[in-house]
């Protein structure tokens, strides 16, 4: 770990890109080796791809700005999957993963 407090700076839109071209992303695709998610619980091998207009990563799709506002409820129908948990885990772990990159990015030096 490079020691960043990487928990004070924002999830932001702009730094969620589409894993398949780079442009930005509107839904979050839950998959199992590319195919609709599978498995039980936090053993479940459930990927998180992030996907813009232009692309389908397959498997169980949930709108981007839905998931982050909370409004549509996805994160809670998507725990009450036998794959929910691994799902959340994945998702949360592309999220962290984007907010320590951005807090290192600000950090270079430059």
């Amino acid at each position: 770990m490079s020691g960043v407090n990487w928990s004070r700076t924002t999830l932001t839109r702009g730094l969620i890109r589409c894993d398949l071209c780079g442009r930005r992303a509107d839904t979050v695709h839950f998959v199992t080796d590319g195919e609709y998610p599978q498995g039980d619980g936090l053993e479940a091998r459930v990927e998180a791809i992030f996907a813009c207009p232009a692309h389908d990563a397959g498997g169980y799709t949930a709108d981007l700005d839905s998931w982050l506002d909370g409004s549509s409820g996805f994160a809670e129908h998507v725990a009450d999957k036998t794959w929910g948990p691994s799902a959340l885990a994945a998702v949360n772990g592309r999220f962290d993963e984007l907010l320590r990159n951005a807090a290192e990015t600000d950090r270079a030096p430059g």
